[in-house]
């Protein structure tokens, strides 16, 4: 193998590496929240990342889009072929699907987009946790202000 293979990444880990990146962050953002008086600054941070992460989710949204008319147009394309031009006649749809599946590029976009679906799925639950930062972080300074009496 070259070093530029070995030094590429598969779709997996680079999807991983994004996951435990934002883990990381939302670790970061929950520990800032022991600091009291911190919190006003540390809301700015947390509305920050959050519209990060909902710009990253939009994005991979449209990622996982470009790949499910991918896999439509080329299971279309087989399902043609094999109904019309192949060798063998199958007996019903379900062969022929199941023919489509087994292809070397058919498993390849059904990998890809069952990796970005369960890492949209990932990102939804990370924007939810954020959201309920802010939550926590609107609850604990009203909290705090209470116990000073700022605010009643």
């Amino acid at each position: 193998m070259d070093d530029q293979k070995l030094n590429e990444k598969t779709l997996e880990e680079k999807l991983q590496d994004t996951r435990e990146e934002w883990t990381s962050i939302v670790k970061e953002l929950t520990e800032k929240m022991k600091d009291l008086p911190g919190l006003e600054k540390l809301l700015n941070q947390v509305y920050i990342k959050r519209q990060e992460c909902v710009e990253y989710l939009s994005s991979l949204m449209v990622t996982y889009g470009k790949l499910q008319r991918a896999h439509k147009a080329l299971y279309a394309q087989r399902y043609n072929f094999y109904k019309t031009s192949a060798q063998l006649r199958y007996s019903n749809d379900s062969a022929i699907g199941t023919q489509i599946d087994a292809e070397p590029q058919m498993n390849d976009l059904n990998e890809k987009l069952d990796l970005i679906r369960i890492h949209v799925e990932a990102m939804r639950e990370t924007l939810k946790t954020i959201d309920n930062i802010v939550f926590g972080i609107s609850h604990r300074t009203k909290i705090y202000e209470m116990l000073n009496g700022l605010k009643f």
